[in-house]
């Protein structure tokens, strides 16, 4: 969110990067001012310019004796050690009905209590939970194109830890959606596993 102050220095452009960890310094990369018709990347400061509070912050842009105000989210810093992601499926392709399961992998100790939600940015494929794992789930082509998948790692406060994404790839077209019929019709549609 943007808000400027009685002056006429304003945001263009925002900066690249808006959600930083605790103790980052503030970046300023991407971010336009427009003074007075001028527009300014240059000679910009930050306050504060180390991020340290939790939550949405404020943040004032200044140019000389003028300023702005954004504001950036700030995750907590968390000294887990571990990596996370989402293992590569054995299939990125997927006929109508048939589907994949996929699995997150947690390299190192997993923050007690953390979670994982699962999300998707279109219907072509339906997504349900895998009854042996709840940090997996099953997906079904449905509807011709791709789809990103993204899993979300949350700690038992509901702040976000950490993301990856994998895209499939569904072949839903005509003939493929009457073969899929009949498979599953016939029982012989496929859940590929890793």
């Amino acid at each position: 969110m943007i808000s400027g102050d009685t002056y006429s220095l304003n945001i263009v452009s925002l900066p690249d990067k808006t959600t930083y960890t605790q103790g980052e310094v503030f970046d300023s990369t991407g971010l336009v001012l427009e003074l007075n018709g001028e527009l300014i990347t240059d000679g910009i400061v930050a306050t504060p310019s180390v991020m340290e509070n939790v939550g949405v912050q404020k943040v004032q842009i200044h140019y000389g004796a003028q300023f702005v105000e954004m504001e950036v989210d700030i995750l907590p810093l968390l000294e887990y050690n571990y990596t996370f992601s989402i293992k590569q499926p054995s299939r990125t392709e997927i006929r109508n009905k048939d589907g994949v399961i996929l699995h997150t992998i947690i390299d190192g100790t997993k923050p007690e209590g953390a979670y994982v939600v699962w999300e998707k940015n279109n219907n072509n494929f339906s997504m349900e939970k895998y009854f042996k794992n709840k940090e997996e789930v099953i997906v079904t082509a449905e509807n011709k194109g791709y789809t990103t998948f993204t899993a979300i790692l949350y700690d038992a406060d509901g702040n976000e830890l950490a993301r990856d994404s994998v895209e499939l790839y569904s072949k839903s077209g005509f003939f493929d959606k009457i073969g899929g019929f009949f498979r599953s019709l016939f029982g012989t549609t496929k859940i590929y596993t890793n």
